[in-house]
């Protein structure tokens, strides 16, 4: 399993907290569990996304703080057909860049 990525913001704090990637993690978790609920999943995206704001941070550090935690996620490494699991990555990364750009 890879580290989660770690930037820095302006005072020095790592990104994202602890707190903040377990939020995400639960909300990408039920989500792929069959609940498919954008709302969940947005409101996890929107504290990732205001973290990075507090931070200092840029949109791309977002994105990749998401698709880290994506790719280490059981539910997501079940999911055997490349098409499916590209399908939801483009839904969930277009929810991203929602929340980073409506922060």
């Amino acid at each position: 399993m890879m580290a989660p990525h770690r930037s820095r913001g302006s005072n020095g704090e790592r990104y994202p907290s602890r707190e903040t990637l377990e939020i995400l993690r639960r909300a990408l978790a039920q989500y792929l569990d069959g609940g498919f609920d954008d709302d969940q999943v947005c409101g996890a995206l929107v504290v990732l996304a205001e973290e990075a704001k507090d931070k200092r941070l840029h949109a791309e550090d977002v994105l990749i703080a998401f698709k880290e935690v994506w790719s280490e996620l059981p539910e997501v490494l079940a999911i055997k057909d490349p098409v499916e699991r590209k399908a939801l990555l483009d839904h969930l990364v277009k929810l991203c860049i929602d929340a980073v750009y409506k922060r």
